[in-house]
């Protein structure tokens, strides 16, 4: 049924972009399947609810659901605990916190007792009560949506273009995994996501004689996205290096100062005929090379150049509000790139609405 209604709706919509999001579902009781204390976009705060990972087909004029997966906290699955030598059989979680002190907000250690973990047998219980088939396991929101194209591929459907969130975007493995795929994306990503400047390139590291020969490296640590945005670099060989007028007066480089423009994206809901009110905001897009860990640099140890968009609050803004990677070529018009990045609002008005409907259904 999936597939039938995938192939009707990639008909129907015509769609020149793809979007994968997560929808939360608050819930009172605890027999829900995968329902617990977790982080919902969708309602802005933690709260007792389910989530569902979705992928959605979309233009101009409308959208779809091509496909829907449920997430399953830790909580629902007994592979994510640790066995007798501390060993987790999950392949998704690294580690398992048992430490049951955390921090204050002034950084200072406070005593506050975790609810222990459900037994095995508790899970085991649970999931049988729920219906839940042994394949289903935990995964993390990204791989679920990976998963999901895979799927959509093998029914005969391509993306023409990605778009997700950071929550998705600020993953190393999710872009990677586009990648791999041929698949073009622009997502986003948070501040502090680090990369190089495009000009900048690996250099070969002077062999010793002992050893392994070293791999070209870049002479510079690479930067967070913010730095990359406030302090562009003049050539490849500092860096470093602010902006002149960083350097003469001490203050910070505003959005205007380093090329921002406005750009118009859409019409606002509450546009008429006779008085267009347009979305519109402050952009720039450079050139740069992510680094970090969980990205693979090439065989000359260069890592790939992609864009990097931003969104400043205005001409006088200090820093950007959002930050956005994407594998558009080159040539990419800013404002394509900023259409692509503001896509998600053609699903947000029906999305709880239709996920809920089909999540329900499977």
């Amino acid at each position: 049924m999936r597939r039938r209604l995938a192939a009707r709706a990639v008909e129907v919509v015509a769609a020149d972009v793809w979007i994968v999001d997560d929808t939360g579902f608050p819930k009172d009781g605890k027999a829900s399947p995968g329902v617990a204390r977790q982080y919902s976009g969708t309602l802005g705060k933690v709260a007792n609810c389910q989530i569902a990972v979705s992928v959605h087909a979309a233009s101009e004029q409308a959208s779809a659901v091509l496909d829907w997966r449920l997430f399953l906290p830790t909580s629902w699955d007994e592979t994510c605990l640790p066995d007798q030598d501390g060993h987790i059989a999950n392949p998704y979680l690294r580690r398992h916190r048992e430490d049951p002190l955390t921090l204050g907000v002034a950084g200072e250690p406070k005593v506050k007792l975790r609810k222990p973990p459900p037994t095995v047998e508790q899970i085991t219980a649970r999931r049988h009560a729920s219906k839940i088939p042994e394949a289903a396991r935990y995964a993390p929101k990204w791989r679920l949506a990976l998963d999901m194209l895979d799927q959509l591929t093998a029914w005969g459907h391509t993306p023409p273009v990605l778009v997700a969130d950071a929550g998705y975007g600020q993953v190393a493995a999710f872009r990677g995994g586009l990648t791999a795929r041929g698949i073009r994306y622009v997502v986003a990503t948070t501040a502090t996501t680090t990369a190089h400047p495009a000009a900048a390139a690996p250099e070969q590291v002077g062999y010793t004689g002992t050893g392994r020969r070293p791999r070209p490296r870049y002479r510079h640590p690479a930067r967070t996205l913010k730095h990359l945005a406030t302090t562009p670099p003049p050539d490849a060989t500092t860096e470093v290096a602010t902006t002149e007028v960083a350097e003469a007066t001490g203050t910070p480089v505003t959005a205007s100062q380093v090329g921002a423009r406005p750009v118009r994206w859409r019409q606002a809901a509450r546009s008429t005929p006779d008085k267009p009110v347009w979305m519109s905001g402050w952009f720039t897009a450079t050139r740069v090379r992510p680094a970090g860990r969980g990205v693979t640099p090439d065989a000359d140890g260069t890592y790939p150049e992609l864009w990097l968009l931003t969104q400043w609050a205005g001409p006088d803004a200090t820093e950007p509000s959002d930050y956005w990677l994407s594998t558009l070529p080159p040539d990419t018009p800013l404002e394509d790139l900023v259409r692509y990045a503001k896509a998600r609002w053609r699903i947000e008005e029906c999305q709880p609405h239709c996920t809920r409907r089909r999540v329900a259904a499977a």
